[in-house]
């Protein structure tokens, strides 16, 4: 037998496996259930609301609410939004399609809402815009594939950045980490283009009340201005501004050594304009951009990192942490990890445990 014939029959085994393992996996739960890998059904759609003003400036911003069996819930399905689960909306049920992160709590039962940004010629969310209250939606989750997880690393302090509608998943990300006590704080900066795309200000605020000083919440604004907001796109000096705690610490640690001396240079220029920005307690949510107390500086063995955009503006995110010497493989809350139910079981975040 030569290796063109083995290559063959492993090809036929691994095609016939596949099939065998997709009929046991479609036929588990109701056939109602969600299922992972692409694999789409319909769910109904049943709300749909407008979330940003009709005179605002930016793309309008939607919620549609999607039915679930009376008594299933995202969380029954398997999804951790602590992990950024996501569910994926399929045009033809076919396959592709886009990710989109959950914004209800997961252990509601009957529906789960997902939070979309309309684009000009976008093929999925102006599908979504063009779906009627009472037509089905093709959904598959919780994304990603099974056999791919995130490990979750343990920090005291926090810092998210969310681009625009990447604010589904990191708001979901920050009530994950405050349920684990050891978390002392988590840091948001929300990069919108105009305030009116702002459409979660009363739950972040909310969040902020009930968090006793652990979360705290700054808006950058590139294309519009608001009282109490910082200006312009996430940069190493924005980021000083944001986080003084978290990043003011590098300029005396020995983590600044390790920037490379073209950079270290330049952000030495950078900061001799710097001025820190006036800091208030964030436990009222009074202020539109309250700053916590940044009177006590952390040590960035001490603190992770989480961005949640495009894949673009996460790179550049990323680039700009090590620009102020943070260290991108040592400092992501989440890493990508094989997962196997049976051999490598996926780790649950604070939300699934507490």
């Amino acid at each position: 037998m030569n290796a063109g014939s083995i290559v063959l029959i492993i090809i036929g085994c691994l095609f016939v496996l596949y099939h065998i393992w997709r009929a046991w996996y479609l036929s588990k739960g109701s056939e109602h259930d969600m299922k992972a890998i692409n694999f789409f059904r319909s769910f109904k759609l049943i709300s749909k609301e407008t979330l940003t003003p009709e005179e605002g400036k930016g793309l309008p911003i939607r919620k549609f609410t999607f039915a679930l069996p009376e008594q299933q819930s995202l969380a029954s399905l398997g999804f951790d939004m602590g992990l950024g689960d996501f569910v994926k909306v399929s045009v033809n049920g076919r396959g592709g399609g886009k990710a989109y992160s959950p914004t209800s709590d997961p252990y509601k039962k009957g529906s789960f809402d997902l939070m979309v940004k309309i684009y000009p010629n976008g093929k999925v969310s102006g599908y979504l815009d063009q779906t009627k209250i009472g037509e089905t939606v093709y959904l598959s989750g919780p994304g990603p594939v099974p056999w791919i997880g995130f490990k979750r690393r343990q920090a005291k302090h926090v810092g998210l950045i969310a681009f625009g509608i990447g604010i589904t998943e990191l708001k979901a990300i920050a009530i994950s980490e405050l349920l684990d006590p050891h978390v002392k704080s988590v840091r948001l900066l929300w990069a919108l283009s105009y305030w009116s795309d702002n459409f979660m200000e009363k739950e972040l605020e909310e969040m902020v009340k009930q968090s006793n000083g652990r979360f705290s919440v700054v808006y950058t604004l590139s294309r519009d201005t608001h009282e109490g907001c910082l200006s312009g796109r996430v940069s190493s000096k924005l980021l000083r501004q944001a986080f003084p705690n978290l990043i003011s610490s590098l300029s005396s640690s020995s983590s600044s050594s390790a920037l490379q001396p073209e950079l270290s240079e330049a952000l030495v220029n950078e900061n001799e304009d710097y001025q820190a920005v006036d800091v208030k307690i964030a436990d009222t949510g009074a202020d539109t951009c309250n700053n916590p107390n940044t009177s006590t500086l952390v040590s960035v063995n001490d603190v992770m990192w989480l961005a949640a955009g495009t894949k673009q503006m996460k790179k550049d995110a990323y680039l700009t942490l090590e620009q102020v010497g943070y260290d991108k493989s040592s400092i992501l809350l989440y890493k990508q990890v094989p997962t196997l139910p049976c051999f490598f079981p996926r780790q649950s975040s604070p939300y699934v445990q507490n």
